[in-house]
């Protein structure tokens, strides 16, 4: 039986607990204000509302929400009560974007024997949460429809060096239907390396390897899994958005592409499959075993074929244009009210979505409802605080970066930092990850807020009692990378993780967050004591609390990496001098802001002069990327230092375009991407220098 009667719980305050290892250092506040800083995150943990919370989970999750459907709608429109009954303004942007639904799957063996694969994922007795209707079939977001038949391959993960080993056994996928299973690269590139490799058709499933039997019990007697669990999600390539918009808004009069001319839509069909399906290709296939490596734990030895397994895939769909809905709570600063502190956690899900990502819309809602209250009382923030949800994430982040494309320009100027929550609620092990400015401020939050399971302990002792607790840098996959990649925005991310195999499936459920991710709705409490205090850190500060000592740090590490990949290449090192002297100036003038942020008395300086020296800070994340203000806005990854490995997906990289020059061995590519960083590194090092200068006065 679920838990229904959860208190209005206080979560003690971690400073007013003796003992405390290390105190939280309110940089950038003047001596009178830290003091009342800290009484305010106090309050802030002793606000949060655990029933509150978990009715708002409920609500969120009682059935299927996809984008563009209307139970998605319905949450637009309760989120938005919720922050109007919070006291917060609220508004609405709206984006028209091709958002084609599959509207038919076929799956069929052909050979050996004839088989009708039904690819549906049953409800589980007992458990009515799993019977709610889905207004999709079981599919891919953005696959192609088509009808497609041939051999059945193995080709592992699908990465690149799998198809290589595949080549070189003289196997080709040309008219073949390629089996991949999920894991270790985002789905859309597998089918995008079958596609280029030839295949008619990708068929992904999830091997109890990686998610089901062989890492625990499956749903619903453990949290890993079921044998009829499917990944939904989208294979659409290349940046976030609107397919037939790149780089641009999805607005009334936007210039669009036909979809059939897009580069980021696949081109085959493919579709997600449980492994339950999957034995019925595998168990038959011939050829050659695999190597150990490739090796899943279903009961049988694993071949590559190809064949004798022969498949048919067909899938039809309907070419519609649909609108999509990104909500907003505004609370306006009482001081510097055109300086944004944004937070935000897309809404839509493949299914019920109680991981991914009500978890993280509750907690947006939560943080607002706390923010709101606080104002209500008096205690309005001296920044503008904006809580967004997003939609059709799922889809290919494409809510947010749309949003982020209308409003380039504003947020270059306006925007402090944008806090991301995406499914930060499936287990007891808190991680974090933020760009280098904002690392120690979050670190610093983590210990104010007590651990849920260890409220004697703040998160940060509790987490660094086992390993030290170091954020890293975030990559792709989620509504932070339009902030981040494109716009070079100070992004961060925290949240509870854990064993989970409920991912993008029907069984992604309240019953299996309230069974094992978070059985009295704690960590979620938690997670909105961070996310409030954090917003609120940044706020109220006098001086913004960006350190980019740790952005130089990285830096020169990953020169120092870059250096040796270019080991070989005459001319490489001379020009990776220039950079490191850029790097060098930057970190020269990143120690000396810090420096005179932790003497200067930040109560003699006049309000104008604190203005000046904030607009310079806003202004160095933006200053690493490639496009400025009225600039070209495309490509969509802009940022200068940090990118994705293969231009897309998860996976991060650091300096993108450098590297990519030195892969290809391109002289020219390489002296203009340095050219470029070299430049925008010197005049970040200015807007350093400027406000340390400001300090100084």
């Amino acid at each position: 039986m679920l838990p229904r009667n959860l208190p209005r719980i206080a979560l003690t305050a971690m400073l007013a607990i003796p003992g405390l290892a290390e105190e939280p250092d309110y940089r950038g506040y003047r001596t009178d204000r830290a003091e009342d800083q800290r009484q305010l995150e106090q309050q802030v943990c002793q606000m949060v509302d655990l029933a509150g919370i978990a009715r708002v989970a409920r609500t969120l999750a009682a059935r299927p929400h996809v984008a563009g459907t209307p139970a998605q709608a319905e949450t637009r429109d309760f989120v938005l009560a919720e922050m109007a009954k919070a006291g917060l303004a609220t508004d609405v942007a709206a984006f028209e974007i091709f958002l084609p639904f599959t509207t038919r799957v076929t799956l069929e063996r052909t050979a050996p024997g004839y088989l009708l694969l039904e690819i549906d994922e049953p409800p589980l007795p007992g458990i009515d949460q799993t019977t709610a209707a889905n207004p999709l079939p079981i599919s891919h977001g953005y696959a192609a429809a088509g009808d497609a038949s041939g051999e059945v391959v193995y080709v592992n993960y699908g990465r690149e060096e799998d198809l290589d080993a595949l080549q070189a056994r003289g196997i080709d996928l040309a008219g073949r239907v390629a089996l991949a299973r999920y894991g270790n690269l985002y789905r859309g590139q597998k089918v995008r390396n079958v596609q280029q490799r030839g295949a008619v058709a990708c068929l992904i499933y999830s091997d109890p390897r990686d998610d089901g039997y062989f890492k625990g019990d499956s749903y619903p007697d453990g949290p890993m899994r079921n044998p009829r669990g499917v990944q939904r999600g989208t294979v659409k390539f290349g940046a976030p958005g609107d397919p037939t918009t790149p780089g641009y808004a999805s607005v009334p009069g936007a210039r669009r592409l036909p979809p059939g001319e897009s580069e980021d839509l696949p081109k085959i069909p493919s579709v997600p499959i449980s492994y339950d399906v999957a034995v019925e290709l595998l168990r038959d296939l011939g050829g050659d075993e695999v190597p150990q490596a490739w090796q899943g734990a279903l009961p049988f030895r694993y071949h590559l074929g190809p064949g004798p397994t022969e498949a048919r895939l067909k899938i039809e769909r309907d070419e519609q244009y649909r609108t999509v809905w990104n909500t907003f709570g505004r609370i306006d600063g009482t001081e510097f009210p055109d300086e944004w502190i944004l937070v935000g956690g897309h809404r839509d899900a493949w299914c019920a979505g109680s991981a991914d990502n009500v978890a993280g819309s509750s907690i947006v809602v939560e943080a607002a409802r706390i923010c709101g209250e606080l104002a209500r009382q008096g205690k309005r923030p001296r920044r503008t605080l904006i809580f967004a949800t997003w939609d059709a994430e799922e889809w290919g982040i494409i809510g947010s970066a749309e949003w982020v494309e209308q409003n380039r320009d504003a947020l270059r100027q306006h925007a402090v930092a944008y806090l991301n929550q995406d499914m930060v609620v499936t287990g007891r092990n808190f991680n974090a990850s933020a760009s280098p400015s904002l690392q120690e401020v979050l670190l610093d939050v983590t210990r104010v807020v007590p651990h849920p399971e260890h409220p004697d302990q703040s998160i940060f002792e509790r987490v660094s009692a086992d390993k030290p607790l170091k954020p890293g840098v975030p990559g792709g996959g989620s509504d932070h990378a339009p902030f981040f990649l494109h716009l070079g925005l100070p992004v961060s991310s925290h949240g509870f993780g854990g064993r989970q195999g409920i991912y993008h499936s029907r069984y992604d459920t309240p019953d299996w967050m309230e069974r094992f991710g978070d059985p009295d709705y704690r960590r979620h409490g938690a997670n909105a004591a961070v996310t409030a205090a954090l917003l609120l850190r940044l706020a109220n500060a006098d001086v913004l609390p960006l350190d980019h000592v740790r952005y130089a740090e990285i830096l020169e590490s990953e020169l120092a990496a870059t250096r040796e990949a270019g080991r070989d290449w005459p001319g490489c090192a001379a020009t990776l001098d220039r950079i490191a002297e850029a790097q060098a100036a930057f970190a020269t003038r990143a120690g000396a802001l810090r420096q005179a942020l932790e003497t200067c008395d930040l109560g003699r300086l006049p309000a104008g002069t604190v203005a000046r020296i904030n607009a310079a800070l806003r202004r160095v994340g933006p200053l690493l990327t490639r496009g400025q203000a009225g600039e070209d806005p495309t490509p969509f990854y802009q940022n200068l230092v940090f990118g994705l490995a293969g231009g897309g997906g998860y996976a991060e990289m650091r300096l993108p375009g450098i590297r990519a020059a030195i892969d290809a061995r391109d002289e020219d590519w390489l002296r203009r991407e340095a050219d470029l960083l070299e430049k925008q590194l010197r005049a970040a090092a200015v807007a350093l220098s400027s406000a340390g200068d400001l300090l100084g006065e």
